[in-house]
Parts: structure tokens; C-alpha cells; sequence
């Protein structure tokens, strides 16, 4: 099943809830694949944070990163290839374009990110904190350029050619829809999350009550790790998969209307 592209903004987001919701036993056999590479990542990340290893975790989570990213590349593949006819990114053996799609997506949140905190940056080199206020000026067009450059990304993954120049010329008319959805469908899902969040905090004091301090330690990190289970195994994929829905919908409607500028 292909999802049948659309633009209008309510009727796009419905279309890609329906379209993630009906193809949910296809992103469970990917996840099944996945699944003991997330197990490895919270084992890891908790047992560095419980012995106070928080930088070396914080490298760990790159490791998250990565895994995010072959679910992200290969749900790409299924709603434009189609749910029957995709291949996976094996994590162990990603081949050339996989390789290139993660470089540039490190790149570009890398170069955003320097955009948009330049004037921290210049107040803290010349000593005009005025300057902050360029703040205004430096996020929008760091967001600006980073969605300018958004549909190299599903290209990519399909090992279909763009550059990043064609990215830019064909999003024209699909930026601000795609910053309406993807925002709007955004803050939902945090204020999700942050509720699941809360949730198991509250499981996590009262457990801690209840095992008391003298358990052993890897008592606590087993614990950890079932806790935080349901956020990185089951919810950030699940948020991560429908917004790669929304941003491959604009990508084929995009190219079934407007033609690739060469460069």
C-alpha cells in the first residue's frame, strides 16, 4: 500500500495518521529487527548515568541516533516505494546513500544549529549582549534553510538522485504547509510525551520506595531500563514514523506537480 500524496493542511495530517495507523504491523517488524540494539542502548545509557559516566551516556545517545535514523530512512522507503515493496536499512551493514543521508543529517542540524545561536556567539566574542536580539533574525532562517533542504532527505533514502539546490527549488509552495503540520503535529506529541513522561516518573518513585535503597545496584538499572522502555522503544519511533509520513506525502506531491529543476 502507497500512501496517496495530498497538500491542503487538515486533510494531509489525516491522511498520514490513516496511512500510519494501517500500516502499524509493517513498523513492528522493523522495530522487531531493531528492538535489541534499543535493549543494548538502555542497558548502556542507564548503567553510565547510575555510575555518573553523564558525558559518556550522552555519547551513547548517539548511538539512539542512529538507530532513529534506520527506522526513519526505511519508513521513507515504505511510503513511497509501498508497504510491500521496501527494503530495510540494516543497522550493521547500511550501504552508501544510508551513510550519506545520516552525514547530512548531522550536517544540516549541525549548521542550523550555528545559524540560529550565532548571536550568542557574537555577544559573547565582542561583549554586546544587545545582539541576542539577532535572535529573531538567526532562528527563523535557520529553520527556513533546514526545511528548504528537507526533501533531499526522502530522496536519499529511496537512492533517488537530488541535490540540495533541487531541494530548494521544489519545496517552493510546500514550506509553510510543511511547517504548519510538522508543527503543529509536533507540539501534540510533546505534550504526549511529556505526560507518559511524567507518568513514569511517578513509577519510578514509587518503585524506588518500594525496593528501598539497600537492592543491588543492577536492580535498579533493570528497572530503569523497563521503565523507559515505552519512550524509546515504542513512542519517539512511533512519532519519528509519522513525521517522516508527512514530509514524504509533500515530497511525492511535490514531484507529481512540479517538475526538477536541473542544476
Amino acid at each position: 500500500m502507497r500512501l496517496e500524496p495530498t497538500n491542503r493542511v487538515f486533510q494531509t495530517i489525516a491522511n498520514c495518521l490513516n496511512y500510519t495507523a494501517t500500516n502499524l504491523d509493517v513498523f513492528f517488524k522493523i522495530l522487531k529487527t531493531l528492538s535489541p540494539y534499543i535493549f543494548l542502548f538502555l542497558f548502556l545509557k542507564s548503567i553510565l548515568i547510575n555510575y555518573n559516566f553523564h558525558y559518556v551516556g550522552l555519547l551513547i545517545s548517539l548511538f539512539y541516533f542512529y538507530l532513529t535514523s534506520c527506522i526513519i530512512i526505511t519508513w521513507h522507503r515504505v511510503v513511497i516505494n509501498g508497504a510491500d515493496n521496501f527494503i530495510a536499512m540494516h543497522p550493521l551493514k547500511p550501504k552508501i546513500n544510508e551513510i550519506t543521508f545520516i552525514v547530512m543529517e548531522v550536517l544540516i542540524l549541525l549548521g542550523s544549529l550555528a545559524i540560529a545561536l550565532l548571536p550568542l556567539w557574537l555577544a559573547a566574542i565582542t561583549g554586546q549582549h544587545t545582539l541576542v536580539i539577532l535572535f529573531f533574525i538567526t532562528i527563523p532562517l535557520a529553520l527556513y534553510i533546514s526545511w528548504k533542504l528537507i526533501f533531499y532527505f526522502p530522496a536519499k533514502a529511496t537512492n533517488n538522485t537530488m541535490t540540495l539546490k533541487q531541494s530548494y527549488n521544489l519545496t517552493k509552495g510546500y514550506t509553510f504547509n510543511m511547517f504548519v503540520v510538522i508543527f503543529t503535529t509536533g507540539i501534540i506529541a510533546s505534550l504526549l510525551v511529556k505526560q507518559i513522561y511524567l507518568i513514569l516518573a511517578t513509577i519510578i518513585e514509587a518503585g524506588i520506595s518500594i525496593l528501598g535503597e539497600s537492592q543491588p545496584e543492577f536492580v535498579y538499572i533493570i528497572f530503569e531500563v523497563l521503565i523507559n522502555m515505552p519512550l524509546f522503544l515504542f513512542i519517539y519511533p512511533i512519532i519519528a514514523i509519522f513525521n517522516v509520513t508527512l514530509l514524504s506525502n509533500y515530497y511525492q506531491h511535490a514531484l507529481q506537480n512540479k517538475p526538477i529543476t536541473q542544476d
